[in-house]
């Protein structure tokens, strides 16, 4: 079970790296085209705690689908 969590924890680790990376790749090859950022509008705020709850769901489901690898590996 130990090397389970483990495993899964190294998996998250460089699932969430990857992301992370991935959002500063973008971030900066728009800034290196010439793209501005404008002021943030009002529902901004709300649009980006919709995306981070979204994100959320998707990698509580990233983690039940691996648990579930994990699981049925066994039997």
């Amino acid at each position: 079970m130990k090397r389970i969590f483990k495993r899964l924890r190294q998996t998250m680790g460089l699932v969430f790296a990857l992301l992370i990376e991935s959002i500063n790749v973008i971030t900066s090859y728009a800034y290196s085209a010439g793209v501005e950022r404008s002021l943030p509008d009002t529902g901004d705020s709300m649009a980006i705690f919709i995306w981070i709850l979204v994100l959320f769901v998707a990698l509580g489901g990233i983690i039940t689908a691996i648990i579930m690898l994990f699981h049925n590996k066994k039997k």
